[in-house]
């Protein structure tokens, strides 16, 4: 097992739904948790073989396990925005969650 640098604080956010000053259905993102993180884009084989698992997939954030974190939310790294194309508990051991995602620009 290679050594995980948990080096880049993130924010992981979720969707959230509010009213506006009209009555409005108002949609923004939310902080769920803040946490560490290894962000590791991904070479041009892994981005080939990742997108057997999900669509433009050009990055793997690995983070300590923790329940609750889903693919409709999505990860914040100093204003830069990857969304969650799937989670992988590795090993199924609760231990480390491994996220294939997609950069937002």
């Amino acid at each position: 097992m290679a050594q995980r640098t948990l080096r880049h604080r993130v924010v992981i956010e979720q969707y959230a739904e509010s009213t506006g000053d009209y009555g409005e259905a108002v949609r923004t993102w939310s902080t769920w948790r803040e946490r560490w993180a290894d962000i590791r884009p991904l070479n041009g084989r892994e981005i080939l073989l990742a997108q057997q698992v999900g669509a433009l997939t050009s990055h793997e954030i690995t983070l300590r396990h923790m329940d609750g974190l889903t693919a409709a939310m999505r990860i914040n790294y100093n204003g830069r925005y990857f969304n969650i194309g799937s989670l992988r508990n590795e090993g199924e051991r609760d231990r480390w969650l491994i996220l294939q995602c997609t950069e937002v620009t």
